[in-house]
């Protein structure tokens, strides 16, 4: 897969399938049909298109996948699909600009073992929510960044049964001049943050049905930049 300006560019080697021929460049506006069980392994994954004037990322939201492209070479991919779905190939930071490439996933979901992720903490900010996923790279994020809602949607993906533990909980930045809340009306959690204190150390988020779970502070739902998800398939 090459991404561009405008276009996600799907290569073919050596076979050739879903109807495209094996050698085949420049396919754009893709189908791709796969079952649950199956895996795609992309050789050169997210290559950045020569005539790029603008960085890239290939996002597969619903499969957690958001990855950047800001060389000209990247390495091989992997992706196993265990839920059936229809799922768009988009980028990020240009949303609907690339076309419609699609993956289409039959079957039914195959059971997975459940999953702990351990990550680091929340942050909440009089302006936003930061999330620090820790020391290794989970659900398209960066091991050590500070990911923030100041610069776009933050979105973690999880499988029903599976858990999110932030062992240093939520946290209030040394900077706020306001108390907040950390609140998921789905989940019943609507935490006071007070300013300057940390709470609810060792936290653990763990949904017990498939949704969509807006983070949010009940006391100003609207003064903390874009959205922050926990999509449950």
């Amino acid at each position: 897969w090459s991404v561009e300006d405008g276009i996600i560019d799907m290569r073919m080697g050596d076979e050739g399938y879903w109807g495209y021929s094996a050698g085949q460049t420049d396919i754009t506006d893709w189908t791709i049909t796969v079952n649950v069980g199956d895996t795609l392994d992309i050789l050169t994954f997210a290559r950045s298109g020569s005539r790029s004037t603008i960085d890239h990322h290939i996002t597969i939201e619903g499969l957690g996948i958001d990855e950047a492209n800001p060389d000209r070479d990247a390495g091989t991919y992997s992706i196993t699909f265990d839920t059936a779905g229809t799922f768009l190939v988009d980028d990020i930071l240009d949303p609907g600009a690339h076309g419609v490439n699609t993956i289409i996933v039959l079957g039914d979901a195959m059971m997975a073992e459940p999953v702990v992720y351990t990550l680091d903490e929340i942050k909440i900010r009089d302006a936003i929510f930061e999330f620090r996923p820790g020391d290794e790279a989970q659900f398209g994020y960066d091991a050590g960044s500070r990911v923030s809602t100041g610069d776009g949607p933050i979105t973690i993906t999880i499988n029903l049964g599976d858990s999110l533990v932030f062992p240093d909980g939520i946290s209030s930045s040394s900077g706020n001049a306001l108390d907040h809340k950390f609140t998921i009306d789905a989940l019943g959690l609507d935490i006071d943050s007070p300013m300057n204190v940390d709470v609810e150390l060792g936290f653990t988020i763990a949904p017990t049905e498939a949704g969509s779970y807006l983070i949010y502070c009940s006391l100003h739902p609207d003064a903390h930049g874009a959205a922050f998800t926990i999509v449950v398939q």
